[in-house]
């Protein structure tokens, strides 16, 4: 019996010794197989992998199908102009309406609540309704001079030296409270005439239809009454009407006694475009 296990043993050793020997010799000759071909091929080795699965695979896009005669590229531009020429045909439309409107507003007469029994008048120096005498009252004692100085953009030339103490006075306490000559504003007409200084090309612009309207917004903060009233002024003087919807006075916390019921008063019988906004 000891004599038979020992041939068995010997016998799976060998086995094994063999097995090793053989699994050694063929993985030696795939490596020398495969970097023989790679070397040869003159190429990276390429190893195959299964492919997978469909639901890993990103989805793909169907391609577009596109009208007879257009061609790939051009759609997009032919949408395009399709819409700018929708686009046009919309604000054409609703600038013709606001033009209407604005026609149909312009037609009515405009009434001071106090005055709802009596028509609207003109007044003389441009207010759209006449100002009774104790509401012109509030801003007599400030300036509203003639057209004397400043017309056309000409130069307002002051020698401070040959003013009297009480004028000297105005004129130190304008440059005081405003950082320039109030003085000089003082003496201009609300109403300045400047000419049309337009450039030829801005004057024989055309625009197609009516232009939309629109708000003009001033901002103030203790301005000085003649340059305040002048701005508001102009602004009414020397655009159209149809485009001006409003001006809007924002009070920014003023502190002098003339922006407060002076100036309301002022504008209320001046333009009925003018509307307050007071920030505290």
């Amino acid at each position: 019996m000891p004599r038979v296990k020992g041939r068995i043993r010997w016998f799976l050793v060998g086995i094994a010794c063999l097995s090793a020997m053989c699994l050694f010799v063929v993985k030696g000759g795939i490596d020398w197989a495969l970097d023989s071909g790679a070397s040869a091929a003159g190429q990276a080795l390429v190893i195959l992998r299964p492919p997978p699965p469909k639901h890993m695979l990103p989805p793909v896009k169907p391609q577009r199908e596109l009208a007879p005669g257009v061609v790939l590229g051009v759609e997009d531009d032919i949408n395009e102009v399709r819409d700018e020429i929708i686009f046009n045909r919309v604000h054409h439309r609703d600038m013709l309406q606001a033009h209407r409107h604005q026609q149909a507003q312009q037609q009515k007469p405009q009434l001071h609540p106090d005055d709802s029994n009596s028509a609207s008048t003109l007044s003389p120096d441009g207010f759209a309704r006449a100002p009774p005498a104790h509401i012109r009252e509030l801003w007599a004692a400030y300036p509203n001079p003639g057209h004397e100085h400043g017309e056309g953009g000409r130069p307002v030339n002051i020698d401070k030296n040959k003013l009297s103490s009480t004028e000297r006075r105005k004129y130190d306490e304008g440059w005081q409270r405003n950082a320039f000559n109030q003085y000089a504003s003082d003496m201009i007409s609300l109403d300045r005439e400047l000419g049309d200084n337009r450039d030829a090309q801005c004057k024989a612009a055309k625009y197609p239809g009516p232009l939309p309207d629109t708000s003009v917004i001033i901002c103030f903060h203790n301005e000085a009454w003649s340059v305040l009233l002048r701005t508001v002024h102009s602004v009414i003087n020397r655009s159209p009407p149809s485009l001006i919807k409003e001006i809007i006075l924002v009070d920014d916390a003023s502190e002098y006694e003339h922006l407060k019921r002076p100036l309301t008063e002022y504008m209320r019988y001046y333009s009925p475009k003018v509307r307050f906004y007071l920030l505290k």
